[in-house]
């Protein structure tokens, strides 16, 4: 799945993967508490697999069987863009393929809502700030506790959202609604466009 998530980036610059995530629409923003893994989302996802088809596969805490490489949680990088006051904040993502700490050496997407559209960016590469570059958001840690693909979309959503206020860039999380939404809505087409 990993190889299959880190390709979809790749192919995002089309049109029909650009188009699925262009708008902001309704969805709320994710409000949880601030445990580390985010639990399923209550509202209805399009994703076409079950929470319980992805998990099926994974080990039982405690026991020796290895997680298949595909269904690793992949290690995702996350930068904050501001552009000034007044201004939509950016978020960029990238999958660092190679699981070596190089991120920018991997296609990388912006997400900067606007006018009701998320304006996904295509970039070959970025060049993660050193706040952004020190871990990845998500790695074996997260998955070793507890963390799914298939809870990718709502935890980098949350993630996002938290990021924001803690450094500022909005004052509550319902002020980070936009690339909340639009965070979420590009990992459920991931997830679902790699099922």
């Amino acid at each position: 799945m990993h190889r299959r998530i880190r390709h979809l980036f790749g192919l995002l610059a089309l049109g029909a993967m650009l188009a699925a995530c262009q708008t902001i629409g309704d969805a709320p923003v994710v409000a949880e508490p601030a445990p580390q893994l985010v639990a399923e989302p209550t509202a209805p996802t399009d994703i076409p697999t079950s929470a319980d088809a992805a998990t099926a596969v994974l080990p039982l805490p405690g026991s020796a069987s290895q997680v298949e490489p595909a269904l690793r949680v992949p290690h995702i990088y996350m930068a904050l863009q501001p552009d000034g006051e007044g201004k939509p904040v950016s978020v960029v993502f990238a999958i660092d393929a190679s699981r070596d700490n190089t991120p920018r050496d991997d296609t990388a997407v912006r997400l900067t809502p606007e006018n009701g559209l998320c304006n996904p960016q295509e970039m070959r590469g970025f060049n993660f700030p050193d706040r952004y570059i020190a871990r990845p958001m998500t790695s074996e840690f997260e998955q070793s506790e507890g963390l799914t693909v298939s809870e990718l979309p709502g935890y980098m959503a949350l993630s996002v959202s938290n990021e924001m206020v803690a450094i500022g860039l909005a004052s509550t999380l319902e002020d980070t609604r936009a690339l909340n939404i639009c965070t979420r809505k590009l990992w459920e087409r991931l997830i679902a466009g790699d099922s």
